[in-house]
């Protein structure tokens, strides 16, 4: 260990210390001064009690306190000020020392205080001896009343080196031929205490190095057995300085194999170098299996001359692969002892295709569960962040019962003549004195009391179990005893006083009860206890409604059957009218086409919806109706006055209004039915008015009145000649002008053909020419057909059929065709014609002519 200036390890200031001049003490309460060594080889020095209540003046930085440090033959005095400080401590247990503690100076008054000051210093090094002199060469005197205890010195001991050599060692790189280089160096191997340490060399100065960095160790070993090793680097290169030229893959990405926590992946790197073959190593060889994540494969393209080009490439494998999570059974705990709640572990297992798959749970594993059931879900992660679930209960049940930390206490109390429902009632209240405290919160308390076993007058007990019942239902119990005593007669004031009530229709039992309960008002005293209260009521004396009265003795006993009376009547009368609500509501009903008795006679009966109580007894309805007042159909209303009356005549009235109203339609069955005839030319004026007047077939009923038709037809729409059609709406209105519509169309149509007459006559051969007239007629007369066509065909007496030139000619005007003909002996005429009417009906027809001798008739 090497010293280099004391002054840097002093840690400093004295507390409260003052310097006077030559012949003056200051008093600083140094007792005594104890030293040693700490763990580092620092000397730290300790002064005892050193607080300077007694000082003149504090000191400063500079205040002529000096410690002389002999290492060998060199001497340094430096000032000090004591910063440290160990308050209470007695002189064997001063902190921060190793070996033995030394002590110099004492007076009859050591260890009598017990307040430290000290400070630390380097000493020495190398094992030379050191000694040390507090305030050598001055006049200042610390005192201790009777001792003077100051210069003082500690003498001269030997502190042991700590400090190992320290090596200087730098890389190395010199050039040489492919096959390397003899190199030489020379680290630097420096020790405080030792010049010459031994110093050994993993590989020798001077050595043959190969081309590339070769490590070298070197260790230094000094006089006292510390060491020191450091390594550098002997790096040869070679002429050649061109790397080679090296090619790697894009990043790769794929997904991990099913199943696995990595792929397998292939990928090709090459290098070429401008002088030899270059030799490319992977970090990690192509086809190899590459775990999930990113991994970096490293390529080193070497040439012959050891330069190298580095390249990276990543392979990144995915892991998509949810993880398997177990399903847990439910979990059924009780609670802790004294406690509301149990702490519950679980595990539950999961698997992965990685490794590194964690299971958290939420509430997490050991946790607090309270009394119920909570429903826990397991979360599987796999290192790639895919998750999977499950859930499980925890269900916490408890069956502890609350703890009775003061049991109930008896109490006994004098009557107070009513019970001693408030002292009763206070101690019930406070479960007769006592307390538990349960696990799971608040205690419910209940007891069995249900009344006290009575004894003389107004005394008695009740033994009551009180149960203290938690959360959870479960209970515990404590018994105590309340007892009522009484010893002393009744006395009666006030009086009972007389009580009129306003009926409520069912005897005022309330509050004749109070009134016979209250004794009318009446109070007794009793000394010695309670005092029972009798009366000689029987039965009200009846008047109107629920009206009535009763004279009523009331007497007070108390335990010894002394005995005191007080009378007065209680009397009920009824001077309030009945109490209408809701009242009446007026009544709006449909037609039934019978006057709605049954309606009307419920909605009388029901007092309109009205409702009618009276406190004085029954009430007795009566309505002022007479009849309904008539309106359209079978309608009509009445405004009825409703009156409620008690037994005691007094009256109520609500007033309101029955209506009958027609808004239903009549009912059409069957509808209007379509009808469709043949013309007659003439508009069919008798079949259209009956199918008007028949409302096309349609009926009509209605509940409230009979039904008057309407309809409104206007003209038929014509088509062709005098054919039509006209869709007609049948209107059907009741009285009180409700409607239904039915709608049906009238249609006349001419589907008859045309009739053609006839003209045939036999002529003779003589007869040139001879004119035939033929007329084509409708049958409905309402238009005149056309002749559309005529053809004339004879054949000669041999049968051979002629052409139609001369002897034949026609000609057509309108509904008329004039044909003219002739021709020999045995000539037979076919004449055909057609004819359409305004209507699109076509007739045809055809007659003969026969030439013959020998005249023509007709």
């Amino acid at each position: 260990m090497k010293f280099k200036n004391p002054l840097k390890y002093l840690r400093a200031s004295i507390c409260s210390l003052a310097l006077l001049g030559a012949a003056q003490k200051v008093a600083a309460h140094g007792v005594q001064v104890a030293y040693g060594t700490t763990p580092t080889g620092f000397v730290r020095i300790y002064i005892e009690h050193w607080h300077g209540d007694e000082t003149v003046a504090a000191l400063g930085a500079t205040n002529n306190i000096n410690v002389t440090v002999n290492t060998g033959t060199t001497s340094s005095t430096f000032n000090v000020n004591v910063s440290g400080t160990v308050n209470n401590t007695s002189v064997g247990n001063l902190p921060g020392l190793v070996g033995p503690i030394k002590i110099v100076g004492t007076t009859s008054r050591s260890n009598a205080y017990n307040d430290w000051g000290y400070w630390d210093f380097a000493p020495g090094s190398c094992n030379q001896p050191v000694s040390i002199t507090i305030n050598q060469g001055n006049t200042v005197i610390f005192t201790e009343a009777e001792s003077n205890l100051y210069p003082a010195t500690i003498a001269a001991q030997t502190f042991t080196d700590q400090a190992a050599p320290v090596i200087t060692a730098p890389d190395v790189t010199v050039v040489g031929d492919c096959s390397g280089a003899s190199v030489s160096f020379a680290p630097k191997v420096v020790d405080d205490c030792d010049k010459s340490p031994v110093v050994n060399y993993s590989h020798a100065s001077g050595s043959f190095f190969p081309v590339g960095s070769t490590l070298v160790t070197v260790t230094a070993t000094d006089n006292t057995g510390k060491t020191s090793v450091k390594t550098f680097n002997v790096v040869v290169v070679v002429g050649d300085t061109t790397p080679p030229s090296l090619t790697v893959p894009a990043p790769i990405l794929v997904t991990a194999n099913s199943g696995l926590c990595g792929a397998t992946v292939a990928f090709t790197t090459s290098a070429t170098d401008n002088c030899s073959t270059a030799t490319v190593v992977n970090s990690r060889a192509s086809g190899s299996f590459f775990p999930v994540g990113t991994t970096t494969v490293t390529s080193v393209a070497t040439d012959a001359n050891g330069n190298r080009t580095t390249k990276t490439f990543t392979v990144t494998v995915r892991d998509t692969e949810l993880p398997v999570i177990a399903t847990r059974a439910n979990i059924v705990a009780n609670a802790a002892l004294g406690a509301c709640a149990a702490n519950v572990t679980y595990s539950v297992g999961a698997t992965d295709n990685c490794s590194g798959v964690a299971v958290s749970y939420s509430p997490a594993s050991g946790s607090s569960f309270g009394v119920g059931t909570t429903v826990v879900t397991a979360t599987a992660t796999d290192a790639a962040g895919n998750m999977a679930s499950s859930t499980f209960s925890v269900t916490v049940t408890e069956t502890q019962p609350p703890t009775i930390t003061a049991p109930a206490i008896a109490s006994t109390v004098t009557s107070d003549g009513a019970g001693n429902t408030a002292a009763l009632s206070a101690w019930l209240a406070g479960n007769g004195g006592a307390t538990a405290t349960d696990s799971c919160g608040a205690v419910t308390w209940s007891n069995n009391f249900r009344a006290l076993t009575a004894g003389c007058g107004a005394s008695g007990a009740a033994t009551v179990v009180f149960t203290a019942t938690d959360a959870n239902g479960n209970a515990s119990n404590t018994t105590a005893t309340f007892t009522i005593v009484d010893t002393t007669a009744p006395a009666i004031s006030p009086a009972a006083v007389g009580k009129t009530v306003e009926s409520d229709g069912a005897g005022n039992t309330a509050a004749l009860s109070a009134w016979l309960a209250a004794h009318g008002g009446a109070n007794a005293t009793d000394a010695g206890g309670t005092v029972t209260w009798t009366n000689n009521f029987t039965v009200l004396t009846a008047a109107c409604g629920t009206t009535g009265a009763t004279t009523v003795t009331f007497t007070a006993t108390d335990a010894c059957g002394n005995a005191s009376n007080t009378t007065a009547t209680f009397t009920i009368v009824d001077t309030t009218a009945p109490a209408i609500s809701p009242a009446a509501v007026g009544k709006t009903v449909e037609s039934d086409g019978a006057g709605n008795t049954a309606a009307l006679s419920a909605w009388l009966a029901a007092h309109g919806g009205a409702n009618a109580t009276d406190a004085g007894g029954t009430v007795t309805w009566t309505n002022n109706f007479t009849a309904l007042t008539a309106a359209c159909g079978t309608t009509g209303a009445t405004t009825v006055t409703f009156t409620a009356t008690d037994a005691c005549g007094n009256k109520s009235v609500t007033t309101a209004t029955f209506t009958i109203r027609d808004t239903t339609a009549p009912v059409i069955s069957p509808g209007a039915a379509s009808k469709t005839v043949e013309s007659d030319g003439a508009g069919n004026t008798a079949a259209l008015s009956a199918w008007l007047a028949a409302h096309g077939g349609a009926s009509a009923t209605d509940i409230g009145s009979a039904v008057t038709w309407s309809h409104d037809f206007t003209a038929i729409t014509t088509s062709c000649a005098s054919s039509g059609a006209a869709t007609v709406t049948f209107t059907a209105t009741d009285a009180c002008g409700n409607k239904s519509v039915t709608t049906a169309t009238f249609t006349i149509v001419d589907t008859t053909k045309p009739v053609l007459g006839s003209d045939v006559r036999n002529i003779s051969p003589n007869e040139k020419p001879v004119t035939f007239t033929i007329t084509s007629t409708d049958v409905g007369g309402a238009s005149t057909p056309s002749i559309v066509s005529v053809t004339a065909t004879r054949v000669n007496g041999s049968g051979k059929t002629l052409d139609k030139t001369e002897p034949y000619k026609q000609s057509v005007s309108g509904n008329t065709v004039t044909i003219t003909t002739s021709g020999g002996v045995g000539t037979v005429w076919t004449i055909a014609t057609s004819s359409v009417d305004a209507c699109g009906n076509t007739a045809t027809a055809s007659f003969i002519v026969n030439v013959v001798n020998p005249t023509l008739t007709k």
